[in-house]
């Protein structure tokens, strides 16, 4: 569950604006994660709905060796 975490220090810290809410996130993990691996996350702006304020990221954390951990999607307002 500490990569999921991830993806929330993702909006908080990294997105612009105050007030950040994660809104939904639909996580699918496809490799575990050991001790000592290095993690990398990336994320992009799928979608942006001016009218609510919302955006829709697509993010992915993958290791040293670009193994992809967990692929994200998920909704920000």
């Amino acid at each position: 569950m500490y990569t999921a975490s991830l993806y929330s220090m993702l909006v908080g810290v990294y997105l612009p604006g105050e007030r950040r809410l994660f809104h939904e996130c639909d996580i699918h993990f496809c490799a575990p994660v050991y001790i000592g691996d290095v993690l990398t996350v990336r994320g992009s702006v799928k979608e942006i709905d001016p009218r609510f304020s919302r955006i829709v990221l697509k993010a992915e954390i993958r290791n040293q060796d670009e193994v992809n951990f967990n692929v994200s999607g998920g909704d920000y307002m």
